[in-house]
């Protein structure tokens, strides 16, 4: 459990929608690029966070360690690398630290039909396109 609870629920819904696995799901069920209200959040079934599921509580917790990934790789790289080296970076560092796989294992068990299957050899959902 996390030290801070009201974290966890923010942690959890963060750390779902960045998570690889769900990115085709998310861009399949885009219909617009300026309405929000027409986005992912009925076709993509996120289920509510509760601290009583141990894998949503993993969840919130390995979403913690990426957000902490991602500010020391802001830290080392500086904040002002623009808009898309910066994040390609950070999204390499979780890629290097294991958390963007070990995010993808827990995400695929609570939301098994959205999520890509086990990514072929030499692809990444971060990593292409």
């Amino acid at each position: 459990m996390l030290a801070i609870k009201s974290v966890a629920p923010a942690a959890y819904i963060a750390t779902l929608l960045n998570a690889p696995c769900l990115q085709l799901a998310y861009q399949q069920s885009r219909k617009s690029d300026r309405d929000f209200h027409q986005h992912f959040w009925r076709t993509v079934p996120i289920p509510q966070y509760d601290p009583d599921n141990a894998i949503h509580c993993a969840i919130a917790k390995i979403g913690v360690a990426a957000e902490t990934a991602a500010a020391e790789t802001v830290a080392l790289h500086g904040p002002d690398q623009g808009q898309q080296k910066l994040p390609s970076r950070i999204r390499t560092e979780l890629i290097s630290r294991g958390l963007a796989d070990r995010i993808d294992a827990l995400v695929r068990q609570i939301v098994p039909g959205q999520a890509e299957p086990e990514y072929a050899a030499g692809y990444h959902p971060w990593l292409s396109g």
